[in-house]
């Protein structure tokens, strides 16, 4: 059945998209890293969500469950590093438009990420997961349960199976010759409203258990909709009359990111003639709004330049790179940072960065469900746009200024935010002191 006019429209309606990182702050140069990786292949303008802790705060005071229903003020004690980490982005996620709401949402763990391709490339990837995820469930699913299944958020996962004693220690695992992993460690992807609605569990979860960890109950959550999926009874007494369909689904072959490991002997960097046609068909890597920078090689395709390959074997480069700062070696991280495409042209490309009209970041085709009718183009729009300028959001309102009845986001310019001789030296390295911007013609 061909698709109608409504639903052709619907896929094609531009979204809003975002990067969010918490953990993010001045003077730190994995934060300045993951920001100019961003900003030079056009990512959104960075959200920096800063996690001061306190010392100590009332628990639930003021709050309501997500069932709409006053909790009871608890003693005061001082947040976990988790539950600061979950309410600085509900906090963010609280304040979109309504129109906002079916925005997508690119959700770090921390900085110490590294992109090497275009948004576009991203996303296309994204929806490519979504539909062979609703393919998989329509085909292999009970009736009752496949036509309520719609997938809308991922998780990185090298492989994950249900391992369990029962679903409260469920787990993900990973494949033979790695540890074991709980589930979402690094990204996830979706929309805000369904984003919104995972952190809201998860920090229910964390008021009822302070010590557990976020990735664990990603996991608990998300065995839970496989339980569900997996059996025709009506499972919702355990999740306290909470539907458990979360619509998660997992990037299985990292064709979103991947975690590099230099005890990997099969994953390289190297430049291949052939490449996925998203990544061929991307705008360029060296590609300017000027196009007149003399020392950018501006005819160079994908296929000149050096990837990060996870696998000798297949050729398939994954979006971002992760290094967690807390537990990689910084010479590492700074090896890894080195082999990049851009890092030799950083400062040229950072200049032209600054120059983007920073209103739309991406445009792809939208194809049917079944992947065989292409429905239109989808734009996808920089939330929150701040022409001419370089740097990142203060999302964390630390220094929010009140107009009117909105919250102004503090924005912290490159100079202050990265201008010192760390900072430098660890994202440029060439010697010749602090960015200043400028232009080409």
């Amino acid at each position: 059945m061909p698709p109608t006019q409504a639903e052709m429209e619907n896929a094609t309606r531009p979204l809003f998209f975002s990067l969010v990182i918490p953990g993010g702050k001045k003077q730190d140069v994995e934060t300045c890293r993951t920001v100019l990786s961003a900003q030079v292949l056009n990512y959104p303008i960075p959200q920096l969500l800063p996690l001061a802790t306190s010392p100590s705060q009332p628990r639930d005071e003021g709050l309501v469950n997500e069932n709409g229903v006053d909790q009871e003020v608890t003693e005061t004690q001082p947040p976990s590093p988790a539950a600061l980490w979950v309410d600085s982005i509900l906090k963010w996620l609280g304040r979109t438009p309504p129109e906002g709401e079916d925005g997508i949402v690119l959700l770090l763990d921390e900085p110490g990420v590294y992109f090497q391709l275009r948004p576009q490339v991203l996303l296309q990837r994204y929806y490519r997961i979504l539909m062979e995820a609703d393919e998989s469930a329509r085909a292999t699913r009970m009736e009752d349960v496949k036509n309520r299944v719609r997938h809308s958020i991922v998780f990185p996962a090298a492989t994950c199976r249900l391992v369990s004693d029962g679903e409260v220690r469920a787990r993900c695992d990973a494949t033979a010759d790695r540890k074991s992993t709980s589930l979402g460690e690094g990204y996830m992807i979706g929309p805000v409203k369904d984003i919104r609605q995972l952190l809201t569990r998860t920090s229910v979860a964390l008021k009822q258990d302070p010590s557990a960890s976020v990735h664990n109950i990603f996991t608990t959550l998300y065995t839970r909709q496989l339980l569900h999926r997996q059996t025709s009874v009506d499972q919702s007494w355990f999740t306290f009359n909470q539907d458990p369909e979360l619509g998660i689904t997992l990037d299985t072959t990292s064709l979103l990111s991947t975690s590099i490991d230099p005890s990997n002997n099969s994953s390289s960097w190297k430049s291949l003639s052939t490449l996925p046609p998203e990544i061929s068909e991307s705008t360029p890597p060296y590609w300017t709004v000027f196009g007149s920078e003399p020392s950018l090689p501006h005819t160079a395709t994908w296929s000149d330049v050096l990837l990060f390959h996870p696998s000798s074997q297949i050729s398939l480069a994954p979006a971002m790179l992760f290094h967690p700062p807390s537990t990689t070696p910084a010479v590492q991280r700074t090896q890894t940072w080195k082999s990049l495409f851009y890092h030799p042209h950083a400062r040229t490309l950072y200049t032209a960065a600054q120059h983007l009209p920073s209103t739309i970041v991406a445009s792809i085709s939208i194809f049917s469900s079944d992947g065989r009718t292409r429905l239109g183009e989808r734009r996808f729009w920089n939330r929150k746009a701040k022409p001419d300028t370089a740097g990142a959001f203060n999302g964390g309102l630390k220094k929010g200024l009140q107009i009117g009845d909105a919250l102004e986001e503090d924005f912290w310019p490159w100079r202050d935010m990265c201008g010192g001789e760390a900072e430098v030296e660890g994202v440029f390295g060439d010697g010749i002191g602090p960015w200043v911007g400028g232009r080409f013609y």
